[in-house]
C-alpha cells in the first residue's frame, strides 16, 4: 500500500509568536519492529499546532488511528486503535526548505511509540495450546496440561509434605 506523506509549508510562520494549526492525514509504509509486523490499513488523523519561536518550530498535537497487529497468546491479526499526544521541536537550522517541511519520520516515531509491549486480542484471550498448537479461543484440545515447570518441582514437593 502506498503511503501518504505529511509535508507542510511553514513559509509564512518564520517570524516568532507565529501560529498555525495543521490537520491532515498520514500513512505510513507498514512497519517492522523488533521483528512485529505493524500493517497500517488505514490513513491516521494527525492534528499539529505549530509555533515558531526564535530558531526553531514546537509542534504539538494528535496522532490517532489504528493498525493490525498479532496477538502475543493467539498471534490472530486485530486492530488496535490508539490516541497519542505528539510534541517536539525542528530547529530551523535543520530545514533545508520551508516550503516542503517533511513530518513522517517525527510522526513514525511517535507511531512506534503507541506499540505496546503485550498486544492483546482481548483481555480474556486463552492463547494457543503449547502441545497441539490449536487456538483455545476457537476450540479446547485434549492435551494433558499437568506439566510441571522442572524449576518449580521442589517447591511443590515442599508443599506435599505439610
Amino acid at each position: 500500500m502506498e503511503g501518504i506523506l505529511l509535508i507542510i509549508d511553514l513559509t509564512k510562520y518564520q517570524e516568532k509568536g507565529s501560529y498555525t494549526t495543521i490537520t491532515g492525514e498520514y500513512l505510513p509504509e507498514d512497519i517492522d519492529y523488533f521483528q512485529r509486523e505493524i500493517t497500517v490499513n488505514e490513513s491516521l488523523d494527525v492534528k499539529i499546532d505549530v509555533f515558531a519561536d526564535e530558531d526553531e518550530f514546537v509542534f504539538t498535537g494528535t496522532l490517532k488511528g489504528g493498525y493490525q497487529l498479532a496477538c502475543t497468546r493467539c498471534l490472530d491479526q486485530f486492530r488496535y486503535s490508539f490516541e497519542t499526544d505528539l510534541e517536539f521541536v525542528i530547529g530551523k537550522s535543520e530545514i533545508d526548505d520551508l516550503a516542503h517541511v517533511n513530518l513522517n519520520n517525527k510522526l513514525k516515531e511517535n507511531l512506534i511509540l503507541t506499540i505496546p509491549g503485550k498486544a492483546l486480542c482481548s483481555p480474556d484471550c486463552e492463547g494457543i495450546c503449547s502441545q497441539c498448537g490449536q487456538n483455545l479461543n476457537i476450540a479446547t484440545c485434549d492435551c494433558e496440561q499437568d506439566d510441571i515447570d522442572p524449576r518449580l518441582e521442589k517447591l511443590g514437593e515442599l508443599y506435599n509434605q505439610e
